[in-house]
């Protein structure tokens, strides 16, 4: 969303709404002026926005992408697990 100075006729800045997903699970949004990384509230991970809208994505495009990272969330996980060494006795 671009917001306009009202005293003239220039616009100011994009302000974006970026959207996040943490390994651990969190999920959060955060609005900047730019597409940037932020830090997990819950475990203070750095991550990347997995989709960042300037106000013109539809809800359902936002709600995809976070289906989309929330599966491949899933399947990181579950590799790690499965190659993970077995523990010694």
């Amino acid at each position: 969303m671009t917001t306009m100075d009202p005293t003239n006729d220039m616009p100011d800045c994009t302000v974006w709404t970026n959207y996040y997903r943490c390994a651990c699970g969190e999920e959060w949004d955060d609005q900047h002026d730019c597409c940037c990384n932020d830090h997990c509230p819950a475990c203070n991970c750095e991550n990347e926005p997995y989709i960042s809208d300037d106000g013109s994505l539809a809800i359902e495009t936002i709600e995809s992408a976070r289906v989309s990272i929330a599966a491949r969330l899933e399947a990181t996980i579950n590799t790690i697990v499965d190659v993970s060494p077995v523990t010694a006795e």
